[in-house]
C-alpha cells in the first residue's frame, strides 16, 4: 500500500471528527437531573479547591514565620559568637 500524503491524513482526521461529532450529537439527550448534579459536583469541587488554597496559605505563612525566626536566631547567635571571640573571653 502506498503511504498517505499529508493532505490525505488531514482529510481522514477531519472525517473521523465529523463521524464522532455526528454519533455523539445523536446519542446525547439532555437530562436536567444529570446537569444539575454535575453542576453541584463542580461547585463542591471549586469550594474544596478554594478551601485547600486557604489552608495552604495558612501553612505557608506559618512556615515563613518560623523560618524567619530561626534564621534571625542563628544570625544573632553568630554575631554574639563573633563579638565574644573579638574580646577574647
Amino acid at each position: 500500500m502506498p503511504k498517505k500524503t499529508k493532505n490525505q491524513k488531514i482529510i481522514a482526521a477531519y472525517r473521523k471528527k465529523l463521524l464522532l461529532f455526528k454519533s455523539n450529537s445523536s446519542n446525547l439527550k439532555p437530562e436536567k437531573s444529570i446537569t444539575s448534579q454535575n453542576a453541584k459536583i463542580i461547585n463542591e469541587q471549586k469550594i474544596s479547591i478554594r478551601n485547600k488554597e486557604i489552608v495552604l496559605d495558612k501553612y505557608f505563612t506559618k512556615d515563613l514565620l518560623k523560618s524567619f525566626l530561626l534564621i534571625s536566631f542563628i544570625i544573632s547567635f553568630e554575631l554574639v559568637l563573633y563579638f565574644v571571640s573579638i574580646k577574647g573571653y
